[in-house]
């Protein structure tokens, strides 16, 4: 009887024990479960963190690449304008070369319009000339010495002093050339070899002649033979 209480409470103790043990195996579990629930949360939060510094830093990346983008962008705007403003400005040149090269053409043709313009009527007029005979060449000799002298004979020298009352247009012509009529002060000086021509407003004309008459009227004379026959 003795025995038998004994081994039932051996019996009890080692159901309990085993209760116990059983119990301190799933607190064991639990707790295991739970750490393992632990580590997987801090795991999560660490892989989290990392996804947001990764995200962190494709965003910066992706900042930093269009910033990169626009200044590119920018870079490569600035050297378009300036590889369009270098090729207006080439182009302006060889315009202006061009237009030089146009100008200088244009001059050359007109002035070799000119020069053949010349020599047509250096031609003609050569044409014009008629070369007198070897028998017609010491008349033609005689004929011009004679005019040299009898203008020689004119060749006196004037002088001619106007000296007008008021101001007054006057026109002055010496030896055949016009003169400036200057007046220094009031009174108008002309010099001349064989004569002088004065117009006076509209009130005179004035022609002063060196020779006598009938010098003067050789000189006209032979002048109109050498128009004529020469």
């Amino acid at each position: 009887m003795a025995d038998t209480v004994a081994r039932q409470r051996l019996e009890l103790r080692k159901i309990a024990a085993d209760q116990a043990c059983r119990e301190a195996h799933q607190r064991i579990e639990g707790a295991t479960n739970a750490q393992k629930l632990v580590d997987a949360v801090a795991t999560a939060d660490r892989e989290h963190r990392a996804q947001q510094a990764e995200a962190e830093n494709a965003r910066a990346a992706v900042a930093d690449a269009v910033a990169t983008e626009r200044s590119a962008d920018e870079q490569l705007r600035r050297i378009n304008l300036l590889e369009r403003a270098l090729d207006a400005r080439n182009a302006d040149g060889r315009a202006s070369v061009a237009q030089a090269d146009v100008d200088k053409n244009a001059n050359l043709q007109a002035r070799l319009e000119v020069e053949a313009r010349e020599r047509e009527a250096l031609e003609e007029c050569r044409a014009a000339i008629a070369i007198p005979a070897a028998d017609a060449l010491g008349p033609m000799r005689r004929l011009g010495n004679d005019l040299a002298a009898a203008r020689g004979a004119l060749n006196v020298g004037l002088v001619v002093t106007v000296t007008p009352s008021r101001p007054i247009d006057i026109q002055v012509k010496k030896d055949g050339m016009t003169a400036d009529p200057s007046l220094p002060g009031d009174t108008l000086e002309v010099e001349a070899d064989t004569e002088v021509d004065i117009d006076i407003g509209d009130i005179a004309t004035m022609r002063i002649r060196g020779g006598r008459r009938d010098a003067q009227r050789k000189v006209e004379a032979l002048e109109t033979r050498w128009r004529r026959e020469v």
